[in-house]
């Protein structure tokens, strides 16, 4: 069986906090498949060793997946812990920067593709998830994700960090156009870029046939630095991780921008931990790990080459597969105070 191999190097920070409601598809494909992710004080130890990227880390605050805290040296231009966004010997120029808020409004899986043995033999369901599944989770606004930027700034550099709050939240409206938070934020760095494009995907962790269909985000765009992200497939609870999860995408107008697209996350999920998340297919349970290509799903000369992955985590070689999500968001209002 073949494997494909990444090995890690990258510098880890925070956990992805994502709440979205289970779904029920009578008769087709039922159960989670984002739930409760990690929240702060709640989420699992990292295992990826790496160092920290452009900015202070502290894996109390940003759940950093690393052995180590690194802090950069002295910045000469970006956004201040109050919201001031400064320019080197332009003291004069700084002005306050505002929040701005991304209710996820689409997320697609793109790979690896699953696979039920029946009806009939090997069918490949992915098409149900993305259009039967998905839309119906992203969908309840009463169980929303929201991308904060507390402190946008509308003109950071090129590589420049700034905070991303990622919140489970409710909101109102029809479309949602009014959010405010039911849990408590996940902290990443998220790097904005200005030229260019911030896909930034190991072409070995990802199959070939699937790789011009996951999202490239062109500049202005930005880019977190990998972490933790603990999903809930079918009820299942924080402990389901993906581990080395990225998020990217574009705003539409970066000076007011009114969307995030063309976006994607990508995270590693263990064997273990795909054994453990059931669905229910066509009537039968069956586990994640049961409908990846290379795992044990069913196989047929014709299909893709397995899905399945090797990576290294803290050193040890790990078995499981990389996944891939597309994703859109788009902005809402945001009131800061909890339900």
């Amino acid at each position: 069986m073949a494997y494909r191999l990444k090995n890690a190097a990258h510098g880890l920070v925070g956990l992805v906090c994502m709440s979205v409601a289970s779904v029920a598809t009578s008769g087709c494909f039922q159960g989670h498949f984002l739930g409760q992710t990690c929240i702060e004080g709640t989420c699992p130890t990292g295992t990826s060793s790496a160092s920290s990227i452009g900015s202070s880390s502290d894996s109390s605050l940003s759940g950093q997946d690393s052995e180590s805290d690194t802090t950069a040296g002295e910045t000469t231009s970006g956004t201040s812990d109050s919201g001031v966004s400064t320019t080197a010997g332009e003291p004069d120029m700084a002005v306050e920067l505002e929040p701005r808020a991304f209710r996820l409004t689409s997320l697609s899986l793109v790979d690896p593709h699953v696979y039920a043995p029946n009806p009939p033999p090997c069918t490949d369901i992915t098409e149900l998830l993305n259009q039967a599944v998905l839309p119906q989770e992203v969908d309840n606004p009463e169980q929303s994700v929201v991308f904060l930027f507390p402190a946008y700034d509308p003109k950071a550099g090129h590589g420049d960090g700034q905070l991303l709050h990622i919140y489970p939240a409710v909101c109102n409206g029809n479309p949602p156009t009014q959010c405010r938070p039911s849990g408590a934020a996940t902290i990443l760095v998220a790097h904005t870029y200005t030229s260019g494009s911030c896909q930034d995907v190991e072409v070995e962790t990802i199959n070939s046939a699937n790789y011009g269909q996951l999202s490239d985000p062109k500049a202005t765009c930005f880019n977190t630095e990998p972490g933790l992200l603990s999903m809930s497939l079918l009820g299942q609870g924080a402990d389901a991780v993906m581990h080395d999860a990225t998020i990217a995408g574009a705003f539409n107008q970066p000076d007011d921008p009114q969307a995030i697209y063309e976006g994607y996350l990508s995270g590693f999920i263990l064997e273990k931990t795909a054994r453990a998340l059931e669905y229910d297919v066509f009537g039968e349970d069956l586990s994640l790990w049961s409908m990846i290509q290379g795992a044990e799903a069913c196989m047929h000369p014709s299909m893709p080459p397995p899905d399945v992955d090797v990576h290294t985590l803290y050193g040890e070689d790990e078995l499981g597969a990389w996944g891939y999500f597309n994703l859109e968001a788009a902005a809402v209002d945001w009131n800061p105070n909890p339900i």
